[in-house]
């Protein structure tokens, strides 16, 4: 199977990766804009039990959307990045807003 097209936008391994991928929203075609979070970049004291979640936000310009992904990991590396970015594309209910899961 060929590995997903994207266009990483930040060094791996990381614990914030950015990456740049087309899909659907809706669907409609979009270009996500992700960030990729580590459990560091999100994981506070105060919510030490974080659920992980995908969080999609309004269009940043027309075709262009931000979705923000927050996983329970040390690093993100490129294995990771494929994952999430398969996930995306195949979560057909995504809705603006922030879902959380696990």
């Amino acid at each position: 199977m060929a590995e997903p097209e994207f266009q990483l936008l930040d060094p791996l391994p990381g614990t914030r990766v950015r990456l740049r991928f087309s899909g659907l929203f809706q669907g409609r075609p979009v270009v996500w804009e992700a960030t990729l979070l580590a459990a560091a970049e999100w994981v506070t004291p105060q919510t030490p039990g974080g659920r992980r979640f995908i969080e999609v936000g309004p269009e940043s310009a027309p075709g262009r959307r931000p979705v923000t992904v927050g996983l329970h990991l040390a690093e993100i590396d490129r294995p990771t990045v494929i994952k999430s970015l398969l996930m995306v594309r195949q979560y057909r209910l995504l809705r603006e807003g922030r879902k959380e899961f696990g």
